[in-house]
């Protein structure tokens, strides 16, 4: 089960930001390419105001074909005059039988301009870690990684530059506070992606403090400096509360079945 291991390992890095991003970068290669048009011109945020007054915690649920396999817990708060965005993620009991995984994370936002100023990803499965520490230079234009992989006491480190963007949590907060029509970049580990976000409208959700018009977007995502002929984008659709744009629900078709994250809005029993 190694591989489901490794796969599932990365959507609990991606529930994150495609409820800003996140799993479509993993799953996109498993997932019908849909053609999104020309894409929009790349653009970074600035002067937004986010939806809601930090703190604020919030749980998901995700998982595959309805089986809830895993528990997301994100926290953002203010730390002097940036905003920290901290979360871990971890499989259920349920399927530990088959695969267990943990992951944690931590950002420093910029609380102005919404921008990334530095972040670490760090992921644990059997005897095996893996962490990525960011610094986002975004004067030079450019995002620092540090890959470390640690596994049965051998260390292997390495170092790469990459184009700056935005990371993962900060994806998920710029969703919330710019909504649609928005294309911009976003790194996730060595990776830079071009995320896109359509209005769809709205259409009647229910929620445990009844039912809210929600805001259905078209989230579209295409991996960047990949060869020509592979330019469509993967997409996936996102449901966000109408007042606070929190988003409700994430569902993202492939070939392989149907994935998909939830918002719990009350802690979940284990």
């Amino acid at each position: 089960m190694a591989w489901l291991r490794r796969r599932w390992g990365r959507l609990a890095v991606l529930v994150l930001a495609a409820s800003g991003v996140l799993w479509l970068a993993w799953s996109r290669r498993r997932m019908a390419s849909v053609d999104f048009g020309p894409g929009l011109p790349e653009t970074f945020l600035s002067g937004l105001s986010l939806p809601f007054d930090p703190p604020e915690e919030l749980v998901y649920v995700f998982g595959w074909n309805d089986l809830a396999a895993a528990r997301l817990e994100l926290t953002t708060r203010r730390e002097g005059g940036d905003l920290l965005v901290e979360y871990t993620v971890r499989s259920l009991p349920i399927v530990q039988s088959l695969w267990t995984m943990e992951a944690s994370g931590r950002t420093r936002i910029d609380s102005t301009g919404l921008r990334p100023l530095d972040s670490v990803f760090e992921s644990r499965s059997g005897d095996r870690t893996t962490s990525y520490a960011t610094s986002f230079d975004w004067s030079a234009g450019r995002a620092t990684v540090v890959k470390r992989k640690v596994r049965k006491g051998r260390t292997r480190e390495k170092t790469r530059a990459i184009g700056v963007g935005l990371d993962a949590a900060c994806a998920f907060l710029a969703l919330r506070a710019a909504g649609p029509g928005r294309s911009v970049r976003v790194v996730q580990g060595e990776d830079a992606y071009q995320v896109t976000v359509v209005d769809e409208g709205r259409r009647p959700m229910e929620t445990s403090a009844g039912t809210v018009e929600a805001l259905q977007l078209a989230v579209g995502v295409r991996k960047l400096e990949e060869a020509a002929g592979a330019a469509d984008f993967s997409s996936a659709r996102v449901w966000l509360h109408p007042e606070t744009r929190v988003p409700l629900r994430l569902e993202a078709q492939a070939a392989i079945g149907s994935f998909y994250a939830q918002w719990a809005e009350a802690p979940a029993t284990e």
